[in-house]
């Protein structure tokens, strides 16, 4: 359920709410894990794949700096809402505080990239979660029994920290307006048995 929900998530914000943002950007989740305790989420990692797209770069054919704070953004806040989701059954709306790029490397186009994300810790108003992007060597194979993808330090391209608020606001039905849009909050409220379509 994890990894279909994260992945629903992904192509909810990412392809049709916030695709602007993030250019010609295909997001695959490979792996997601979310443990909820007493109704509130303990850990929550994911691994997400996507190849560097043209659009997405600068004159240089290297990934926009800007685009791999929006990247963050949006991953990162799909980890976080599908685990207050799968803990709360319910999808408020949060705000960024904080996000910081170290940029150690760049990414070209047509470069895989693997992003390794986790929520270091979650309170009733704040989240702190991290986002460290690998490049993928053309020949690596994913692991045949768990999916994911194996990363060396030595790969490491960017490392991300990004630190929300989580309000009491609803998302509303204005949020996501196009029809395949209502067609994935539908399949949302399948997975986490939530009628988030009356929220919308």
């Amino acid at each position: 359920m994890d990894k279909k929900g994260l992945q629903l998530f992904v192509d909810l914000v990412a392809h049709e709410g916030h695709k602007h943002h993030v250019p010609g950007c295909q997001f695959k989740v490979t792996g997601a894990d979310l443990t909820v305790k007493k109704g509130r989420l303990q850990t929550a990692t994911c691994q997400v794949v996507f190849e560097v797209p043209a659009e997405a770069c600068n004159q240089a054919g290297m990934l926009f700096g800007g685009i791999v704070s929006s990247i963050t953004d949006i991953i990162t806040s799909c980890l976080i809402h599908a685990g207050e989701l799968k803990a709360k059954k319910r999808w408020n709306l949060s705000f960024s505080t904080f996000l910081g790029v170290e940029y150690v490397r760049g990414a070209a186009i047509g470069d895989t990239v693997v992003m390794q994300v986790g929520v270091d810790k979650i309170s009733k108003t704040l989240c702190f979660s991290y986002a460290d992007f690998y490049r993928l060597d053309d020949d690596e194979q994913p692991d045949v029994k768990t999916g994911l993808f194996a990363v060396a330090p030595s790969d490491i391209l960017y490392r991300t920290r990004h630190q929300k608020h989580l309000s009491k606001m609803m998302i509303t039905k204005t949020s996501f307006a196009t029809e395949k849009s209502q067609q994935l909050m539908e399949q949302l409220s399948e997975v986490y048995g939530v009628a988030l379509h009356s929220k919308l």
